[in-house]
């Protein structure tokens, strides 16, 4: 498997976007809190398609 900068950097933030809301909504339930990293998983998965760049698999 190869790793691209662009591959890492989606990882990345993904991650600290998580953690950051994570300590946001911290009173909340787990179920809650992985409702959201969900949705910010689909919100960077609609982005990455949708952006103008063509990327070979």
């Amino acid at each position: 498997m190869q790793f691209t900068k662009k591959k890492t950097l989606y990882n990345v933030s993904l991650i600290t976007a998580s953690l950051i809301i994570f300590l946001i909504t911290y009173p909340k339930t787990y179920a809650q809190f992985f409702m959201l990293v969900a949705l910010i998983g689909v919100a960077f998965t609609l982005a990455s398609l949708v952006s103008p760049e063509k990327n070979k698999v």
